[in-house]
């Protein structure tokens, strides 16, 4: 089994290989080539949760387990906190447990990644308004 911590995440994944992989699951997406049954969303206390959310894709059981607890931005906690299973499809066993609060974060950057090299391919600069 591997275990994957933050430091880890970040020394082995490049942006450019996130983006790849986040464009190879939106091709898995359109091609309804998954299975991810409805995510469990659990009120632990106030506005703090609990969400458990299971996806299979070709050989692997994925499970993400984040806790979301908006109160914490009142420490210096940070308010979302994640870990990430992978396991083998075939035989159920666990392949990897890996840090996915970091892991969502540079998810969540590849996402805008896969949208700029997509839509934005001859575009010389990008520019944001406000207005």
């Amino acid at each position: 089994m591997l275990l994957l911590s933050e430091k880890d995440v970040e020394s082995s994944l490049s942006m450019e290989e996130a983006i790849n992989v986040i464009e190879e699951a939106f091709f898995k997406y359109a091609n309804k080539d998954f299975v991810m049954p409805a995510r469990t969303f659990s009120e632990v206390k106030g506005e703090d949760n609990l969400l458990i959310m299971p996806c299979f894709v070709d050989y692997c059981i994925g499970l993400k387990v984040v806790t979301s607890y908006p109160s914490n931005h009142k420490t210096d906690s940070p308010v979302t906190h994640g870990l990430v299973l992978i396991n083998d499809r075939e035989t159920g066993n666990l392949f990897s447990i890996i840090n996915g609060t970091i892991l969502t974060a540079i998810k969540t950057a590849a996402v805008s990644g896969v949208a700029m090299r997509n839509l934005m391919e001859n575009a010389e600069t990008v520019w944001f308004s406000r207005n």
